[in-house]
């Protein structure tokens, strides 16, 4: 009998325009009014879901007490107290004049949002890229890199004092991103 009023409710829902939660993690995570200025902002790519990376990545994270979304994640690179995110959008048709993924933040400005794209991963399929939080704290450029940084907002050492982003290649290599002055710096802290 309760599987009846399940079915019930669903259907009233339906009817009614609501609609059910995502069940997604990463789709979860976002709040409604970001996944609708994030799609009319960038119609060529898509939200990430927990299906865009590969499935040993995602069990690894799982296994380490996440939830298995490397796509998305939510902290507070601006100081403000409120959420923002960071997401990496893979193309909806992949073809070799797009970028196939690119990171982009969104920080809270209070009825909105401010996107801003900060890396285009080019060719780079989206099935091994992840992205995270980090907590404030000091981030130097690797070792394994000679040559001094060249590519714009590129520096060789960030000491955050709110949270940053972390994204990279799993198993391969990490920049964190973090906000300064109102200004993204990103360093490369392996490769």
């Amino acid at each position: 009998m309760s599987a009846f009023f399940g079915t019930l409710a669903f259907a009233v829902a339906m009817l009614s325009g609501q609609t059910a939660p995502p069940t997604d993690p990463c789709l979860a995570l976002l709040p409604l009014g970001l996944t609708k200025v994030v799609e009319g902002r960038f119609p060529r790519h898509r939200l990430p879901t927990l299906r865009d990376n590969a499935s040993f990545d995602i069990e690894y994270e799982k296994k380490h007490g996440g939830d298995g979304c490397l796509g998305a994640d939510r902290g507070d690179y601006n100081g403000d107290a409120s959420p923002d995110f960071a997401l990496l959008l893979a193309t909806r048709e992949p073809n070799g004049d797009e970028p196939q993924a690119i990171l982009v933040a969104a920080l809270s400005e209070g009825s909105g949002w401010k996107m801003s794209v900060l890396r285009d991963w080019g060719a780079i399929g989206r099935d091994r890229l992840f992205v995270m939080t980090v907590p404030p704290g000091r981030y130097q450029r690797t070792e394994a890199l000679d040559d001094p940084p060249t590519q714009p907002g590129e520096v060789d050492l960030i000491e955050s004092t709110f949270d940053a982003v972390a994204t990279g290649v799993t198993e391969s290599s990490e920049i964190v991103y973090s906000m300064e002055a109102g200004c993204w710096r990103h360093v490369w802290v392996s490769d």
